[in-house]
């Protein structure tokens, strides 16, 4: 028995062709598994951390919350609801509580559809678009940036001599210059 395909740009007119063969399906079955088992085996690493790190500890502080525990050992004197009562009563937990929610309703009120509108304006064409990107983008860039230099002036080798200039050099503690920490020759390799 034969099948018509129908036409597709590639293909042109309808064309009758036989079944595909026993070992070409075989073939793409095999694909298959082998692109799935792929696929596991990139996610599988995270998925046992995740599991380990998180959902492990998400279950057991649930099983301890019903229990009386110093934070040694299994619990195992139960109390039932008894914490979450006591929780409900607590004046400063109540406090935290609150504050919480606060934060959480003035973000979502207030930040989001500010950063939303932000968003949308700088998309559009606009006269000085690439500055407003800048300004915008810029203090996560540069808090980075500072931090490289920072400790590239602390950690790096001796590349001012201090007779030729009156700053000192990187390596002999420049950060710490004038304070009572004694200047520090750090770890370098042979070759530097």
């Amino acid at each position: 028995m034969t099948s018509t395909y129908l036409p597709d740009r590639r293909s042109g007119p309808a064309v009758d062709r036989p079944p595909p063969a026993a070992s070409a399906v075989r073939g793409r079955t095999r694909r298959r598994a082998l692109n799935w088992l792929t696929a596991v085996g990139f996610q599988l690493p995270a998925l046992v951390l995740f599991i380990g790190l998180v959902l492990l500890p998400m279950l057991f502080a649930l099983y301890a919350a019903f229990f009386r525990w110093g934070g040694f050992g299994m619990p195992t004197e139960y109390t039932g609801a008894d914490n979450f009562s006591r929780l409900f009563q607590d004046p400063v937990f109540l406090g935290d509580l609150w504050r919480c929610l606060v934060l959480v309703v003035l973000s979502l009120a207030l930040q989001l559809p500010f950063a939303l509108a932000m968003a949308v304006l700088l998309g559009q064409r606009l006269r000085g678009r690439a500055v407003y990107r800048m300004l915008f983008f810029a203090p996560y860039v540069l808090s980075e940036a500072i931090t490289g230099v920072l400790f590239g002036m602390i950690f790096a080798p001796t590349t001012v001599s201090s007779t030729t200039s009156s700053a000192p050099s990187a390596s002999t503690g420049w950060a710490v210059s004038g304070s009572p920490i004694p200047p520090t020759s750090w770890p370098r390799s042979s070759s530097s």
